[in-house]
């Protein structure tokens, strides 16, 4: 997907881009990476522990008037009707007991609906980044793998929580401001105990024919970004809009075209790794 080249550096012109050639052989050479077209899976994965899953809810996915069509207490098998939105059928992601029903109202989207427990263990993932990429009304599927256990397996379900993450990528614990909690259901004859560790990956729905970047080429992250064109030896700067990630390559929507070539480098970091030393 990525094409790797060498170009040696020459003057700069009047269109913005600066030279990249020096005396030093390894300066004068810069590695690029080419824009390509490709799919791209919405993907994150987080190291957590096993735990007892917490409640959830089922949100209203539209605005419209909703009745429900259970009652507290009640059992509820995957793909049961727990009430309607309008002509819309709201159904049970996964077989569980009733905690809480909405009165019939009128709702907006994701108002809160019908609650369930889930007899069974999950782990919970920090998805507040995925969720910004790809917004909170596209399906989510999720796998996991245990630590020296079972797997991987697909989550029974990819539901929300409030539950505290233990442990994460990123090393931080317990939800932050702007988190968004969300938990792997494991089926029920998954061969784990609360307290081991997996490795859990959430996953969007695929995007076909994006314009794609490794992830290491561009500054920035969520929505705008930076990289660093080159041509003709020149480099230059230029803003860019960010769509969905696999953690290895990143969707550019805007401020590159098919072809066009960057430094695999993100800017400013070649020059702050220099500095540091």
């Amino acid at each position: 997907m990525t094409i790797f080249s060498a170009i040696t550096g020459c003057a700069s012109d009047d269109q913005g881009f600066t030279e990249n050639g020096s005396n030093s052989q390894s300066q004068s050479q810069t590695q690029t990476v080419t824009v390509r077209r490709g799919k791209v899976i919405p993907l994150i994965s987080a190291t957590s522990e096993v735990r007892v899953s917490s409640d959830f809810t089922v949100s209203a996915s539209r605005p419209g008037m909703f009745h429900g069509s259970v009652t507290d207490g009640q059992l509820v098998q995957t793909g049961d009707k727990l009430g309607t939105i309008d002509d819309t059928t709201v159904t049970a992601p996964v077989d569980g007991v009733v905690t809480s029903v909405a009165r019939d109202n009128s709702v907006s989207a994701n108002y809160p609906l019908v609650g369930i427990q889930y007899g069974g263990l999950s782990t919970v993932v920090d998805a507040s980044v995925l969720l910004r990429s790809i917004g909170t009304d596209t399906e989510i599927t999720g796998r996991f793998q245990v630590m020296d256990g079972q797997g991987p397996t697909n989550c029974a379900a990819v539901v929300g929580s409030d539950a505290v993450n233990t442990t994460d990528t990123s090393g931080i614990s317990g939800p932050t401001e702007g988190t968004r909690n969300l938990q792997c259901l494991f089926p029920k004859n998954t061969a784990a105990f609360p307290g081991q560790s997996a490795t859990t990956a959430l996953m969007g729905v695929a995007v076909d024919d994006a314009l794609l970047l490794p992830i290491s080429s561009v500054s920035g992250r969520l929505e705008s970004g930076k990289v660093s064109v080159v041509k003709n030896g020149k480099s230059k700067v230029v803003a860019v809009k960010l769509g969905v990630s696999d953690g290895s390559h990143i969707q550019i929507l805007k401020g590159l075209n098919e072809g066009d070539i960057v430094s695999a480098v993100a800017p400013g970091l070649a020059d702050d790794v220099n500095e540091n030393q």
